[in-house]
Formats: structure tokens, C-alpha cells, sequence
């Protein structure tokens, strides 16, 4: 082989391993945003949950509520809890059958779910 010729495939090869990392790239981004979403809209509703069900909630109320199993809101939870979106705290109160109660920490909320939550906080609840 001629060093022309090994040169064109070079850069021949080059380019088509340039435009494969590119649209890996633009796969993982797409499966990345499906990922966010989904917790995302998972994490609204438990939010949401925590929302209706006063300013604390113990783990397992917060579970029965949603209508989950305990394992899968302690990891909601916990991840949510990583980002600030919600606070843990010991329960001091014999009377609440919880380890730990959560509530939403406001502040670190986005604007639009702060609003949202806080629009259902003033709408009575059907009964």
C-alpha cells in the first residue's frame, strides 16, 4: 500500500469513527433525558404526596399513600434528599410510628414546582 492510499484510509476512517462517537453521543443523551424524566415525574409525585399529607411524613405513610411499596419511596427519597429537593430528620415523637420524618425543603424547589405545590396546598381537597 502506497503512504496516499494509507493516508486517505486514515482519514476515511477517521471520519466515519468521528460521526459513530457523534451519534452514540446524541443516543446516550436521549436515553439520559428519558431517565431525568421519568424520576422526575416520579419525584413529583411524591412531592405531591408529601404535599397532601401535611408539613411531615413518615417513609411508610408516605408509601401507603402513594400506593408503592416502602423500598421503592425510600429510594425516591434518599435521591431526592442527594439533589436537596427534601429533608431528613430523626422523630422524636413516640406517638409517630417513623424513624424518620420528611418534608419538602421549599427553598431548593424549581419555581414551577414550588408554585404547583403550593397552588394545591390552597385548593380544599375532594372528598
Amino acid at each position: 500500500m502506497s503512504s496516499k492510499s494509507e493516508e486517505e484510509l486514515r482519514k476515511w476512517l477517521e471520519g466515519r469513527f468521528r460521526r459513530i462517537e457523534e451519534r452514540l453521543g446524541g443516543l446516550e443523551e436521549a436515553i439520559i433525558e428519558r431517565k431525568e424524566a421519568r424520576l422526575r415525574i416520579a419525584w413529583l409525585r411524591t412531592l405531591e404526596a408529601m404535599n397532601a399529607l401535611g408539613r411531615t411524613t413518615g417513609t411508610e405513610q408516605l408509601a401507603k399513600h402513594i400506593g408503592i411499596s416502602r423500598s421503592v419511596i425510600s429510594e425516591y427519597l434518599n435521591r431526592m434528599e442527594e439533589q436537596g429537593l427534601i429533608k431528613r430528620e430523626m422523630n422524636t415523637d413516640p406517638a409517630v410510628k417513623a424513624r424518620y420524618l420528611w418534608q419538602i425543603n421549599w427553598d431548593a424547589l424549581p419555581p414551577d414546582i414550588n408554585a404547583r405545590l403550593k397552588k394545591k396546598m390552597a385548593l380544599p381537597e375532594k372528598v
